[in-house]
């Protein structure tokens, strides 16, 4: 039996990152994100919109894969000196 994992975040707050995403690449997906946006509409809902600061999709991956790039220097780095 699958294991539930306790979540940081809501499932409004990343509908609301993925609605940002599809509107922002809306010439890309403009069908997608009308379905997306009435499938979602109760979660969309749930969370306030228009909060300023909030990171774009793109900018978030970017951040894990910097993340990642530093961990994997640093392990590299602990390393050396063993």
């Amino acid at each position: 039996m699958a294991r539930e994992t306790q979540r940081n975040v809501r499932l409004g707050e990343v509908s609301h990152l993925v609605m940002a995403f599809l509107h922002e690449e809306r010439a890309v997906f403009p069908a997608t994100r009308a379905a997306f946006e009435q499938e979602a509409r109760d979660a969309l809902e749930t969370v306030r919109p228009g909060r300023r600061g909030v990171k774009t999709l793109y900018e978030i991956l970017d951040e894990y894969l910097d993340l990642k790039q530093e961990r994997k220097d640093r392990l590299e780095r602990r390393a050396r000196f063993k």
